[in-house]
């Protein structure tokens, strides 16, 4: 009697006549021999029913659609499987020597662990090895914890291979849709594995047990096409809805540790706030998007509000502010703004970095960055790229007070510096900083930030892109 736990072998096949019976032929090949393989075909229109007849084990169980998309053929698997884990496998992907048997081992020896990985290399459409492709080395990630992976999924998406996945059943609720959102066709791997680390730890195998095919003339569903994008961008804030789940947010902490400096009060309002800021700063535009979109549903309400507002009095003027120089529209050209503080080395390091993008023709615009704990100069890079711009305006105000504490102005002036590669002028009422090189800076004067209340700092800046020189 075989004692080894049975591993349901979960496969979707639709129109991979040319590839299915070499994925099934992987499986054949293991040295593991306690699976079922449960293959769902999407009512191709190729030949893929004639190859699938040709194969008399039992443990192949063949199911077909007679409509495309009639279901969700992983989720209708999932249904009828009985294993104790579960494995993806795409058709057109392989198995690799040692795959299943590795990752039942693994499970079977850490119950903590809800879902085992490993490396994986890529092959082409005529199974040869395809080391060039960007994916294989998006797809040798190190191990990390479930809180940094989570961390990892939010600021970079995914980087695991799907084919390379062992799941534990216990590890997802009894509910089927659990599985794999219907609704999400690009994605919906991605969202599963931030669904599955909310609750449990992640393993990689540092090995090669998987062979991911790239195909050519963008014939792989993940290929970088029209409809594809598309998709993606209706689908990808769904996803991101799981970090403003109630479990990602009793956790916030753990998943971004600078939290824990940053939080005016532990509360989870302000969890989901500062989550709904590290998006809105981030370099996706589709990203700052989806945080000022959540922003937006979280400051609609009164009482939150009013809770926000005990500690940062300027809340809803920066939020429609930057919401309206954040370059959230498809042709928009922002540049990238980055603030580095003062720290206790005297060197503008990136780790001491601030970064914003914002778009802006005549307008006053907001940046929020972090008190800093040590006293000294903030310098400020408007640009990568040569920038010229008028300046009418310029004020620094501590969040929690909504009081200045310092500003631009004809006797402040000199206190400024920039860049050997900037020139920066004073006209009547304005100024103007232009530079022909990139990656200029202007430098603010030494501040004392330890004395000053509250834990965030608040900048305004009227600025005027098209300006005659």
């Amino acid at each position: 009697m075989n004692d080894s736990p049975l591993v349901s072998i979960v496969m979707a096949s639709y129109n991979h006549a040319e590839y299915i019976g070499a994925a099934i032929d992987s499986v054949l090949a293991q040295d593991y021999s306690n699976w079922e393989l449960l293959i769902v075909d999407d009512a191709s229109t190729d030949s893929t029913r004639e190859v699938l007849i040709k194969y008399a084990d039992p443990r192949i169980k063949p199911y077909y659609f007679s409509i495309n998309r009639q279901d969700h053929p992983r989720n209708y698997a999932l249904k009828i499987a009985r294993g104790k884990y579960v494995a993806f496998l795409n058709s057109d992907d392989l198995f690799l020597p040692g795959k299943l048997s590795k990752q039942a081992k693994y499970l079977d020896s850490h119950s903590a662990t809800g879902a085992v990985f490993s490396h994986t290399k890529c092959i082409d459409e005529n199974g040869a090895d395809h080391q060039s492709h960007p994916l294989q080395e998006l797809f040798q990630q190190p191990n990390r914890t479930r809180h940094e992976w989570l961390r990892w999924f939010f600021h970079y998406g995914n980087a695991l291979c799907f084919s390379s996945a062992m799941v534990r059943v216990s590890a997802i609720s009894l509910d089927s849709t659990s599985w794999f959102n219907p609704s999400l066709i690009q994605v919906a791997d991605w969202d599963l594995w931030i669904r599955i680390c909310l609750e449990n730890e992640i393993w990689i195998i540092p090995e090669h047990l998987t062979a991911t095919r790239v195909l050519p003339a963008r014939q792989n569903l993940s290929a970088d096409s029209v409809s594809n994008r598309n998709r993606s961008q209706l689908e990808i804030p769904s996803v991101y809805q799981n970090f403003f789940s109630r479990s990602a947010l009793t956790e916030a902490n753990e998943i971004f540790p600078e939290l824990h400096d940053l939080l005016p009060c532990d509360s989870t309002v302000w969890r989901h706030y500062l989550i709904c800021y590290f998006a809105s700063c981030h370099g996706s535009q589709e990203l700052r998007r989806i945080g000022y979109q959540e922003m937006q549903k979280l400051l609609s309400d009164d009482s939150t509000v009013e809770l926000l507002k005990e500690e940062n009095p300027r809340l809803m003027r920066n939020f429609f502010l930057t919401a309206a120089s954040a370059g959230l529209q498809p042709q928009a050209e922002p540049t990238h703004w980055v603030f580095y503080v003062p720290n206790e080395t005297g060197a503008y390091g990136e780790e001491y970095a601030h970064g914003f993008w914002r778009e802006f023709d005549r307008q006053t615009v907001s940046f929020s960055i972090p008190k800093p704990s040590h006293p000294g100069s903030i310098r400020i890079d408007p640009s990568d790229e040569p920038i010229t711009f008028q300046l009418r305006g310029l004020r620094i105000y501590s969040q929690l007070t909504g009081e200045i504490i310092w500003e631009l102005g004809a006797d402040t002036f000199n206190q400024l510096m920039v860049s050997r590669k900037v020139k920066f002028t004073q006209k009547n009422n304005y100024w103007i900083f232009h530079s022909r090189k990139p990656d200029p800076h202007l430098i603010l004067p030494d501040l004392d930030f330890p004395n000053i209340a509250g834990k965030w700092l608040d900048f305004e800046m009227d600025l005027t892109r098209e300006i005659d020189l």
